[in-house]
């Protein structure tokens, strides 16, 4: 097909045409004998099953494996010094209270790692670790502005 915007020959054959065809592709049968029984060209059943049958294919995958969100996308914030435990909506920043939760929401809980304990980083030096950390350390003061105290 020298035209991207041209129809599939196969794909425009009547269903139980492409039907059969797509179960004999599916079935691995040889172009040269499927061309035969059908009259189609070899060119033709190979651009099909190269271009059409794996995009059929994903439709019906999709298709039986799709998940339809229902209700909203809530995220979980953990407690912080500074603010409560609290919801927000995604991508908002209106706090919802808890009983504004509804059983169709989607929930996804923020945590955060512990804080860096410097004892637990002295345990597990290595020379690796020690010569990543001096990068990152001169990375940072390279990057910092140099002011005058």
């Amino acid at each position: 097909m020298s035209n991207p915007f041209q129809r599939c020959s196969i794909c425009s054959a009547p269903p139980e045409v492409l039907a059969a065809v797509n179960e004999a592709l599916r079935k691995r049968e040889k172009f040269r004998d499927l061309a035969e029984r059908t009259g189609f060209s070899r060119a033709s059943l190979h651009r099909h099953s190269k271009r059409c049958v794996p995009r059929d294919t994903l439709a019906q995958y999709k298709a039986r494996t799709a998940v339809i969100p229902s209700g909203r996308t809530i995220v979980a914030w953990p407690a912080r010094p500074d603010q409560p435990a609290h919801y927000t909506l995604l991508f908002s920043e209106y706090v919802l209270h808890e009983s504004d939760l509804l059983d169709s929401d989607t929930i996804f809980r923020v945590s955060y790692a512990p804080d860096f304990s410097v004892e637990v980083a002295a345990a597990r030096r290595t020379r690796f670790s020690d010569k990543l950390l001096d990068e990152a350390l001169a990375e940072n003061e390279a990057r910092t502005p140099q002011t005058d105290s």
